[in-house]
């Protein structure tokens, strides 16, 4: 397949999202088709395309496509993450590449329906794409873009790719597709300019990794009614009142039953049935007026560490950190899959492919 060919079988499974507000304002995006039957689609763009919606629509081919409303089948906002269906099927899913980061310099192409326009300087190069701040397109006259870039690295534990392709409005949920193979290697979620301790520069592309979207995807459903409780942590807080209000969003992402009881861990009650699988201690110190330390840990049951996230911060803006920790744990979560399983169902941190007892 040549390189025209591959790209308008990658855009044939691209999508046009349009969520409308209340009050009758309407904010757009892009998915792409993850599975399809003769009769049904799944779909998968960025949570904050669908955030505060009323409906969402899907268009297929862009604004002048069949459209079909879409049901949210579940949404992870701290991933930044949702699943959609739409009534209409035998589309040709795209394919994910494996969990490994594509190294530096890998080529990449992201395929979007960009709200404001984006071209290349005359006689640049593809990668040197940027956006011009005009005003932005109505959504009729949306078309989908698609623009060369190279991946810049990872961040956030390898939850986020960096690529150095401008995106703008409109792009969220874009597939960023390897150019030499089509699959996908991550998902448009925004800018990177600003983000994270580093505070980035750049002006990158900043994406969810392929590792993340399959955390998502694959997610177990938590039932707090088992008894002994299965995927059942206890989560300790101290410090700033923001880190306790991030801790059910923590536990949404990551599969487990929150509790919130204050006091020491336990493995075990009285009469030896587990009450805790894991432990989460999660605090805020004040160093100054305007700094603060962040630190999240996770235990095993037997009181071994899972997990630590230590870090200083620069300003007031905890819940900014908090939320960089949290996609940090995601991150690590989503690259010791099989270990964080282990975790939630026998309260050991353990690779349960080496122990044949799990």
């Amino acid at each position: 397949m040549n390189a025209q060919a591959a790209v308008s079988a990658i855009a044939q499974s691209v999508v046009l999202i349009a969520t409308y507000l209340q009050g009758g304002s309407i904010k757009t995006g892009t998915g792409f088709v993850i599975a399809s039957t003769p009769t049904t689609a799944q779909i998968v763009t960025a949570a904050h395309v669908i955030e505060d919606g009323e409906k969402t629509e899907v268009f297929i081919g862009g604004p002048t496509g069949p459209r079909y409303f879409a049901t949210v089948v579940r949404a992870d906002p701290l991933r930044d993450i949702a699943l959609l269906s739409i009534p209409v099927g035998n589309f040709t899913p795209l394919q994910f590449a494996g969990p490994d980061t594509p190294p530096s310099g890998t080529q990449v192409e992201v395929f979007g329906f960009p709200t404001l326009q984006r071209a290349a300087p005359q006689g640049a190069s593809p990668s040197a794409t940027q956006v011009l701040q005009v005003s932005p397109i109505p959504l009729g006259d949306l078309k989908m873009v698609n623009a060369v870039g190279d991946v810049d690295g990872e961040i956030d534990e390898g939850e986020s790719l960096l690529f150095d392709i401008n995106v703008t409005h409109g792009d969220s949920g874009a597939p960023i597709v390897e150019l030499a193979n089509g699959l996908v290697v991550a998902t448009v979620l925004g800018e990177a300019q600003g983000y994270g301790p580093e505070n980035w520069t750049t002006g990158d592309g900043f994406g969810l990794s392929v590792p993340a979207i399959d955390g998502f995807l694959s997610a177990p459903t938590p039932s707090p009614s088992q008894a002994p409780p299965v995927f059942h942590v206890a989560v300790h807080t101290a410090g700033d009142p923001a880190v306790a209000l991030g801790m059910p969003a923590l536990g949404a992402s990551a599969g487990y039953v929150l509790d919130s009881s204050a006091g020491a861990p336990a493995c075990v009650d009285a009469q030896g049935h587990a009450t805790d699988n894991a432990t989460i201690d999660a605090e805020t110190e004040a160093d100054s007026a305007d700094t603060y330390d962040l630190w999240i840990e996770v235990d095993d049951c037997s009181g071994a560490p899972f997990y630590e996230y230590d870090t200083s911060g620069d300003s007031e803006d905890v819940g900014n950190m908090l939320r960089i920790a949290e996609r940090n744990l995601l991150g690590y979560i989503d690259f010791h899959r099989a270990e964080w399983m282990a975790l939630l169902q026998y309260g050991v941190a353990v690779d349960p492919s080496r122990n044949p007892y799990l």
